[in-house]
């Protein structure tokens, strides 16, 4: 792997790490996404239930914002309303 990205130029191995970076993020959305399918919770319940805005889950589950960096109050509703311990909402799940 070391080799694969010593080898790139300086503009190519920067996309690859955004690349990996995304992707590491949409791994994270996935476990929230997944708990809140078995809770049988739409987004839009879980906003309400939680008081997170419906916009920010999904950005949680797109991708477009990584959970990990969520403020712990943020999480910890989450949680709550998905009866759940805070660290199963920011584990990840590989596809």
């Amino acid at each position: 792997m070391y080799r694969k990205y010593h080898e790139m130029d300086l503009h190519h191995s920067a996309d690859e790490i955004n690349r990996l970076r995304r992707i590491s993020a949409y791994a994270g959305s996935i476990g929230l996404k997944r708990l809140r399918e078995q809770a049988g919770l739409s987004q839009r319940e879980l906003a309400e239930a939680s008081g997170v805005p419906v916009r920010t889950i999904q950005q949680y589950e797109q991708g477009q914002k990584e959970i990990r960096r969520a403020a712990w109050e943020t999480v910890s509703r989450l949680a709550t309303a998905l009866h759940c311990r805070p660290e199963q909402c920011v584990r990840s799940f590989h596809v």
